[in-house]
């Protein structure tokens, strides 16, 4: 019979509290910075009766959850446009990480925060994508001391292997041209 996610995630929280020492005093649970990133799943297992949040950790759990669950209903709303943008001008995307994950592995998009979304496209057209996403109101922000004007003028090689831009809604997009990052490359 398969274990269910939320005992070991139980166990987990259980050796972690043996750890803290002060285990008796819920807002241990607040303070702890590996424990309040698991706050949103325990909010759902609080909503499933698996265990009981008092609610000093309840409501914290609760805005983090809504939130994550927003940030990604946010998120998903604004990457749709991107994608046909790119699929309209020809240039092939692949969704990363957390932008294609969420759906598969999270039965959830309340239980995993999104910080940005990542989109891959072929290195050959990396710059067009990026020059692309400026046209439709988004805003380079990495790298900071690079603007797209002056890697154009740069061999390809030179390119840095992502480039970050943020929308006006707040969201972050990040455009890879590999799945890995260069200086993982050097030596």
């Amino acid at each position: 019979m398969p274990v269910a996610l939320d005992d070991p995630v139980l166990h987990w929280l259980g050796q972690r509290a043996a750890l803290a020492g002060n285990s008796n005093d819920p807002g241990w649970v607040l303070r702890d910075p590996v424990v309040n990133c698991l706050l949103p799943a325990l909010y759902v297992l609080d909503q499933n009766g698996r265990i009981h949040l008092p609610e000093e950790v309840r409501g914290p759990a609760k805005d983090r959850y809504f939130g994550n669950k927003s940030r990604w209903m946010m998120s998903e709303h604004h990457l749709r446009p991107i994608l046909d943008l790119f699929c309209q001008a020809g240039i092939d995307v692949i969704p990363l990480k957390g932008a294609i994950l969420q759906g598969l592995l999270y039965r959830d998009s309340g239980i995993r925060s999104m910080a940005d979304i990542d989109i891959l496209v072929p290195p050959h057209e990396f710059l067009r994508s990026a020059n692309l996403l400026i046209q439709s109101g988004l805003t380079l922000v990495k790298p900071v001391h690079l603007s797209l004007a002056q890697l154009e003028k740069l061999p390809a090689a030179h390119w840095p292997g992502e480039l970050a831009f943020q929308h006006p809604s707040g969201i972050g997009i990040d455009v890879h041209q590999n799945l890995m990052p260069s200086h993982w490359y050097s030596e």
